[in-house]
């Protein structure tokens, strides 16, 4: 059984162990506890290069291969090619849904984080979901293209949990991944 007490403004857990009470302070029951360590922004920076590579070479060969065949019969000029408009948004919708995607159900990490030992998670200790991956995969274009990413950049130099604004805004933050 446990309770809750407060004595001379501290909490204490009253546990029950064979038949007798011990009182610890919170305090002693988090001495344990190690809470993960953020990442250095050289590993993160190191993954997303990694992740971002990838993802060009992809890009890359898919919009070789089929950018000047249309995707969408037309007549003529109406033909829909890669090399438009429309191949901003096939490149621009897949990097939107397989990062994520990738950072969802591959328990926090892309194949870059995999490779520098990291993962991302939410504040609170609880796993990433899809649209806190999102968000946090839309906030790029805040954190590193004004710029080249000096206000990602600074964000995460002036907090203590390296966070850029992606993840203080997903409530996110990546750490070192643990066996």
């Amino acid at each position: 059984m446990v309770g809750w007490l407060l004595y001379q403004e501290v909490f204490y857990e009253s546990i029950l162990i064979a038949g007798r009470s011990i009182d610890c302070s919170m305090e002693d029951m988090l001495i344990d506890f190690e809470s993960p360590q953020p990442a250095s922004q050289f590993m993160r920076w190191l993954a997303c290069f990694v992740d971002y590579l990838i993802f060009a070479l992809i890009a890359g060969l898919v919009v070789h291969f089929l950018g000047d065949r249309p995707i969408i019969k037309g007549e003529g000029e109406n033909a829909v090619l890669l090399n438009d408009v429309a191949g901003l948004f096939a490149i621009f919708i897949p990097w939107l849904v397989i990062l994520p995607g990738w950072e969802t159900f591959n328990r926090g990490q892309t194949i870059g984080k995999v490779m520098f030992g990291i993962k991302v998670m939410k504040s609170d200790g609880s796993k990433i979901d899809i649209i806190s991956s999102i968000v946090r995969h839309l906030f790029y274009f805040v954190d590193f293209f004004p710029f080249g990413g000096i206000v990602g950049l600074a964000t995460a130099t002036n907090n203590k949990n390296a966070q850029r604004i992606g993840d203080l805004v997903a409530k996110t933050i990546v750490v070192e991944a643990r066996g």
